[in-house]
């Protein structure tokens, strides 16, 4: 199996485990490929931390501040340019994004540069470096980074952090080597052990076959998620999908909806669903007074919104902005 590891590679990791560096410096040292760049850090704050310390045009930055029809755009324009610099016909471009690029994103880098993270999210980053094997590993460089100022999701994809950082900075760690990176798991999973992996004793209510109990505790979120409607249209981003007249339709119609004390049905939902971005719905309650509107009540309680409208600015490059703090999939580990 080893073999198959050796003849995969692809890239060149690059460690820097002696120092942290300042955004600035992540910015800088970004700039000196002189080819494209995609960049992975592990929170949205820290995506508009390195966009702004970056200060050019050609910075695109991708995360769950954008909706998905945004982010979809975003990609298709970074494509069209990585396939322009390959044929020496366009300028190298630069990526910020958060983990939402680590899977399910068929792209290809000439050099990425990942926050420090747990292997096996270093490992996707990448994936998305000489993805195509078009390039020599040797010229093919994925830089591991310590950032000064950076923060990290708690809780479990904390651990994992701390874990993978550890043996990365030992002596003659080896991305490729499998037994390295079951060694990683193995010590990840003893740590998660120690602080008990069944806190809710979902095992307990498993055995007394009480599934409804099984069900309520366990979710791949914990705190409940709400949809929020942005004006991902022409009248605020000028290449948009959708107009702002049909934006202004759907906000019509779902209010009529919401008047007649009448949910969303399965094929609006589908239309707007692209449009929308998850904030979790302490956020939302709190953001109400000012920002968001609540659409649609609930159907339980009648009161706390299952989908609300974003009255706040909308950036072709930023989306919503810093004013969500807290990102559903930071959750996830």
């Amino acid at each position: 199996a080893s073999d198959h590891f050796e003849t995969l590679r692809r890239v060149t990791y690059t460690p820097i485990t002696l120092e942290k560096w300042s955004w600035e410096r992540v910015a800088a040292e970004m700039k000196e490929r002189k080819e494209s760049v995609l960049a992975i850090v592990n929170t949205k704050k820290d995506a508009l931390a390195l966009r702004d310390a970056m200060n050019q045009d050609n910075v695109s930055h991708l995360s769950t501040l954008l909706c998905l029809a945004h982010r979809r755009k975003i990609l298709e324009a970074a494509q069209a340019a990585l396939d322009a610099e390959r044929k020496h016909d366009g300028p190298p471009i630069y990526l910020v994004s958060t983990q939402v690029i680590e899977a399910g994103v068929d792209i290809d880098f000439p050099h990425v540069f990942r926050a420090k993270a747990s292997l096996d999210r270093i490992v996707q980053a990448a994936g998305r470096c000489n993805r195509e094997g078009s390039r020599r590993r040797e010229d093919s460089h994925v830089v591991v980074f310590d950032p000064m100022e950076g923060s990290a999701p708690p809780g479990d994809y904390r651990t994992a952090l701390e874990t993978a950082w550890n043996l990365i900075a030992g002596k003659d760690f080896d991305f490729n080597d499998p037994q390295q990176m079951t060694a990683y798991f193995e010590l990840f999973y003893s740590r998660l052990r120690q602080k008990g992996l069944d806190s809710k004793n979902v095992q307990t209510d498993r055995a007394c076959w009480d599934f409804p109990t099984v069900a309520s505790k366990v979710r791949l979120i914990n705190e409940d998620t709400v949809s929020v409607l942005v004006p991902y249209h022409q009248g605020k981003v000028a290449d948009a999908p959708l107009t702002k007249s049909e934006y202004d339709l759907w906000v019509e119609e779902i209010r009529r909806r919401a008047e007649r004390r009448k949910g969303m049905t399965r094929a609006l939902w589908q239309k707007i669903q692209p449009f929308t971005i998850a904030v979790f719905r302490n956020e939302a309650e709190k953001l109400s007074a000012v920002l968001l509107e609540a659409l649609i009540p609930h159907p339980d309680t009648g009161s706390l919104a299952d989908l609300w409208l974003w009255h706040g600015a909308y950036d072709e490059y930023t989306g919503i902005g810093a004013k969500i703090t807290c990102d559903p999939s930071d959750s996830i580990c």
